[in-house]
């Protein structure tokens, strides 16, 4: 029995050694592709340069939402598009970006990469353990966490969803262990981008009100509050500034995200923008229904996923680099198959599938519109594994 453990150990060592020399090795190419950069300049600027110029303008009193203000700051950086790249974050997320805009710019860029990878295979190990998965496989977790394109995308990018994955496993730890101070804290990191898991507000806001957790709730209202008060003490107008952002010629509307009702868009153009919002109206709707089915025995633990699957594809405004937020939807699926390998090997087949596909995908069409399919396809793939692994979840 004991050689038995010894060699189980001896595996698992093994693989923890690989995850992590797959991670350094990632982490080593992208500094070498930073120091290219650096001299070459042949690494896209965005995403990380929005919010570095927006801490920028910040710290010097100026509008940190001003197109024009952006513009003169990523030029210095070696931006050349004619427009800039605007953070849409509202204001209260200037306060996480604040750290990394006081350094040179790409300094700044390798710390906030590191950052972010960190917080996000700290996350994917926790939510391997959350759902049930045994420790010595967390390997698989990490190494999912790895592969899944969108981490990946958001890593190489800069982009800040990474910390909306650390809030909503923050969220889930500090619920389940009834920390309410901590899981109100939790929400400041979701509410970076509060469009993108949009309907966890709407059941926050119901599940608070049936179970009377008014502790939480004022944690995650004082939350939001305070990093908005002390942006607003160096910049008493960036509220007005934040709403006139949205408002201008280079306001998120004019991308072409990867969300259906800009497909509605395209295939209805003369239907008028609301069309864009039709599909959050409808997931609104289904949120309301879902918690009146939900709400004499609901968990977190068991509805989060429905309400983060539901809130991506309905959202009105994401990208795929977003799309880290549905890394628990990953985890709990390879969670189900490790349990039942040899029966449910068509679960991480069908992943890497969808995986091979997106590398393959910009050869055929470089829109990033047609990774539209990838949520939709991870909530079939969850409902097929839920019913094979025999859970009611919904």
């Amino acid at each position: 029995m004991s050689v038995n453990i010894g060699r189980s150990g001896n595996g698992v060592r093994t693989r923890r050694i690989l995850v992590w020399g797959l991670i350094l090795l990632l982490s080593g190419w992208y500094g070498v592709q930073l120091k290219q950069a650096a001299t070459a300049g042949r690494l896209p600027l965005y995403d990380f340069i929005e919010y570095w110029a927006a801490g920028r303008l910040l710290i010097q009193g100026e509008n940190p939402y001003s197109p024009q203000g952006m513009l003169a700051i990523q030029r210095i950086i070696g931006w050349t598009d004619a427009r800039p790249i605007m953070m849409w974050n509202p204001p209260w997320s200037l306060l996480f970006v604040l750290p990394f805009a006081v350094l040179p710019y790409w300094p700044g860029r390798a710390l906030w990469f590191l950052f972010h990878l960190s917080i996000t295979i700290a996350s994917a190990g926790w939510l391997w353990r959350y759902y049930g998965g045994p420790d010595n496989r967390k390997w698989i977790a990490w190494l999912a966490a790895i592969v899944f394109f969108p981490v990946p995308t958001a890593m190489y990018l800069g982009q800040i969803s990474p910390l909306i994955l650390a809030g909503i496993a923050l969220f889930l730890w500090a619920v389940d262990r009834q920390k309410a101070v901590i899981a109100g804290i939790s929400v400041l990191l979701i509410a970076v981008k509060p469009h993108l898991a949009y309907l966890f507000w709407l059941i926050l806001l119901f599940w608070t009100l049936r179970t009377r957790q008014w502790k939480l709730l004022l944690c995650a209202a004082i939350s939001v509050i305070l990093p908005l008060l002390v942006v607003l003490l160096i910049n008493p107008s960036v509220l007005g500034q934040y709403v006139g952002g949205l408002r201008s010629e280079v306001s998120p509307v004019i991308w072409q995200t990867p969300t259906w009702g800009v497909a509605l868009l395209m295939l209805f153009p003369g239907a008028g923008d609301w069309l864009r919002f039709s599909p959050t109206i409808l997931g609104l709707a289904l949120a309301v229904v879902l918690w009146v089915r939900w709400k004499s025995a609901f968990s977190w633990k068991a509805h989060m996923i429905p309400i983060l699957l539901l809130s991506v594809i309905t959202s009105s405004f994401t990208w795929m680099f977003d799309w880290v937020v549905l890394l628990p939807v990953l985890t709990l699926i390879l969670v189900w198959f490790q349990a039942r390998p040899t029966r449910k090997w068509w679960l991480p087949v069908s992943f890497l599938v969808m995986q091979f596909i997106l590398v393959l995908q910009p050869s055929v069409a470089r829109s990033n519109f047609y990774t539209i399919w990838i949520p939709p396809a991870l909530a079939a793939l969850f409902l097929a594994g839920r019913r094979a692994a025999k859970v009611e979840v919904l």
